[in-house]
């Protein structure tokens, strides 16, 4: 599989966890430095109520990583970024090791309050 549709099918089971509310789903598809930073915060506890996306546009980043403009619950427009990491804090530029996730923090600092 290429690197941009593992990272597309990463973003798509993250999201599509938050809406069912399976916290296992969104961990693992969530990003190894978020999960070592924050070893003690649960995703499904500080993310707002996501109940649709729509994926609008991909565009690879420098270092090998994707972002996506996704359309949240059909009125916010944001960027989410896919990251692929061998280990916390150390990213895969080549996008062939190690595994991708999701930076949660776009979409938490964007939905905040909104629904």
């Amino acid at each position: 599989m290429k690197p941009e549709s593992e990272s597309l099918e990463c973003l798509k089971s993250f999201l599509d966890a938050l809406i069912v509310k399976n916290e296992e789903s969104v961990n693992a598809n969530t990003q190894l430095t978020w999960l070592y930073r924050f070893p003690n915060m649960s995703i499904m506890e500080i993310m707002p109520t996501i109940k649709n996306y729509e994926i609008i546009s991909e565009s690879k980043v420098q270092n090998g990583d994707y972002n996506y403009v996704v359309n949240i619950n059909s009125d916010l427009v944001t960027t989410v970024k896919v990251i692929r990491e061998v280990a916390p804090y150390k990213p895969d530029p080549s996008g062939e090791n190690g595994q991708w996730g999701v930076n949660p923090s776009s979409i938490i600092n964007n939905l905040k309050g909104r629904v």
